[in-house]
């Protein structure tokens, strides 16, 4: 795996790289009793194996095969008993890939969502449709070159939620890099 970038953090705790999302956002996070909690990422990396190690359990949906592949045997192998990585190849412009890519399989029942891959906002409505009460993570929220999509803001206008902005990163445009949680109920 790459070196880590300068927004990223070891948890003292399980001395792990914590998921890459804004430090305010992890701040909140690492404040929930995940240990009964069962994730769903959409987008897998070093936050595969810190999910794994706070939660019950954590399935992982990536897109990429060679980054699959680095995941897959870099971190996946301490983390069989309590994850899944899944690849599932993704041609965006096909609406049955993009199905593929979305789908849940309905015995696995996530009580947090994280979407930080891509298709965010086909992941967004997949994680909408699921059962509820859940968390929804939305990383690089509103972000230049990453996920700027009206219509995401629009899907989530009924919820309860919060943007976390990392202070000291902005985007091309000068917008900060931010991570949104929603609770969707």
């Amino acid at each position: 795996m790459t070196g880590l970038s300068d927004f990223q953090r070891f948890d003292s705790t399980n001395n792990l790289v914590e998921p890459w999302l804004t430090h305010p956002a992890l701040d909140v996070i690492k404040t929930w009793d995940l240990e009964n909690m069962q994730v769903l990422e959409w987008g897998s990396g070093r936050s595969t194996a810190w999910w794994a190690d706070k939660c019950k359990y954590v399935m992982s949906i990536e897109a990429n095969q060679a980054w699959f592949n680095t995941v897959y045997q870099e971190l996946f192998p301490a983390y069989q008993d309590k994850a899944e990585l899944i690849y599932r190849n993704c041609n965006e412009g096909d609406q049955s890939k993009i199905d593929f890519y979305t789908e849940v399989p309905k015995w696995y029942t996530p009580d947090i969502v994280v979407v930080d891959g891509i298709l965010r906002y086909e992941c967004i409505l997949k994680a909408l449709a699921l059962l509820r009460p859940l968390i929804l993570i939305v990383d690089n929220w509103q972000q230049d070159y990453v996920f700027i999509c009206p219509a995401a803001v629009e899907a989530l206008k009924g919820f309860t939620g919060n943007v976390y902005v990392q202070p000291d990163h902005t985007d091309h445009e000068g917008r900060p890099w931010a991570t949104a949680i929603f609770n969707i109920e």
